[in-house]
């Protein structure tokens, strides 16, 4: 009998040892997608100032922004960029869409609203947490639109110490898509095992067979949310989802990218003209 749970579950984490492997592989591969989004957006800005691409970035809202840009030439090649990074952005929305991640319904209420998508992005939310007095992660965008913004544009998001370089704004982008997608296709494999999770019957969950089993806590909506909220998992499984699903806050995920890659500085100065 102890070499029976020895077998079925990983000790060290109080996790069905199958499922502790496939987390360890989809942690892996969220890796993976933050080495890849970054090699992408520095092939994209290559040769680009700091002040071009924080006018890429503004752009994507207000277009008219780039014809503060005098020399034709430069002008055009930029242009041409803010176009690519606009494609790139609705590219991995309607990836989200067709993954289940997001509805379109949530992707066209944000461009309705601000007339073009660019991610809110703060490496230090002190400003925001000092001045709104409202949770980071309602303030930030998520990177995503799977919650309605509380920033009225990207301007004002600047004003309050938003990251403007749109090289890492499209990296991070990058990421959190290739990551929402992943753990999407993750929790469909989860909720298909019986032994792992069960549909949560009408009358909820006083109603299940498996005392202790819960939700797995998330405070977005919508896509991979609305499907979370529907099946209940054992405790520990769903301390694990919960964690994965909502990361502490933004600046959080942001470290956790710039630790992962530590190329940041020297993918900044490739950048530069010259």
């Amino acid at each position: 009998m102890v070499n029976d749970v020895a077998k079925a579950f990983d000790i060290s984490a109080g996790l069905p040892a199958d499922f502790a492997k496939n987390r360890r592989l989809l942690s892996t591969s969220i890796t993976s997608g933050k080495s890849d989004a970054i090699e992408k957006a520095v092939q994209r800005f290559k040769g680009t100032s700091p002040e071009e691409r924080d006018l890429i970035a503004q752009s994507l809202e207000n277009p008219a922004l780039l014809n503060s840009i005098m020399d034709p030439k430069r002008r055009s090649l930029v242009q041409g960029m803010a176009d690519l990074q606009r494609d790139a952005f609705a590219g991995i929305a309607q990836r989200e869409v067709g993954a289940g991640v997001l509805k379109q319904a949530q992707v066209q209420d944000v461009l309705s609203k601000h007339g073009g998508y660019v991610p809110y992005v703060f490496d230090d939310t002190s400003t925001l947490e000092s001045l709104l007095t409202k949770p980071v992660r309602q303030l930030s965008g998520k990177h995503r639109f799977a919650k309605e913004r509380s920033l009225p544009s990207f301007a004002e998001a600047k004003k309050l110490g938003a990251t403007t370089d749109i090289a890492k704004l499209s990296a991070v982008r990058e990421a959190s898509g290739d990551r929402a997608v992943k753990i999407n296709q993750f929790l469909d494999n989860v909720f298909a095992n019986p032994d792992w999770a069960v549909k949560i019957p009408e009358g909820g969950l006083n109603k299940l067979q498996y005392p202790g089993w819960k939700t797995i806590a998330t405070n977005a909506s919508g896509g991979t949310a609305d499907k979370v909220k529907t099946f209940a998992v054992p405790p520990e499984i769903a301390e694990n989802l919960g964690k994965l699903l909502n990361p502490k806050s933004t600046s959080t995920f942001m470290r956790g990218f710039d630790k992962t890659t530590a190329v940041w500085k020297g993918v900044a100065t490739t950048m530069k003209p010259g």
